[in-house]
């Protein structure tokens, strides 16, 4: 019995250093992503292909890892209206979800991961009040964190 709580704390401590040693997403993705997020949440196409271009440039820095992240906001950046951009944003939340649980990389602080059910989506934003950005106004609080 003492063997195996001996182990099991050696795995607890040996995964939390290395949850502590998790690099973060560098801001020059996570802002973007948070513009983009902001916007949609707020039933607003503006800036959004500005910032989508600007993510696509930041994550092209992660190098072949991050090559989904880039496709994802290139493509959110060539959507013409704000339906197709919340399609497309559901990529690029999945795609930056998926890199940072390949890589261990944690969000910044009071940065959050959100779910839809409904939307099936996911997105980075601040920590506080679920902001839907797949439903904005008519659906706010649709979600939960899933962090």
């Amino acid at each position: 019995m003492r063997s195996l709580l001996l182990v099991c704390f050696a795995t607890v401590f040996w995964h939390a250093s290395v949850r502590a040693d998790a690099p973060a997403l560098p801001p020059s993705v996570v802002n973007p992503a948070l513009a983009i997020h902001a916007a949609l949440a707020g039933d607003s196409a503006d800036g959004v292909t500005i910032q989508a271009a600007a993510l696509a440039r930041a994550a092209g820095t992660l190098g072949p890892d991050g090559a989904s992240i880039v496709a994802a906001a290139q493509n959110l950046a060539g959507q013409p209206d704000l339906a197709a951009m919340r399609g497309a944003f559901a990529d690029l939340g999945k795609a930056l979800v998926s890199y940072m649980r390949a890589h261990g990389a944690a969000a910044p602080d009071g940065i959050r991961t959100a779910y839809c059910p409904m939307a099936r989506g996911q997105w980075l934003q601040k920590d506080g009040a679920i902001e839907n950005p797949y439903y904005g106004r008519a659906m706010r609080s649709c979600g939960s964190f899933t962090d």
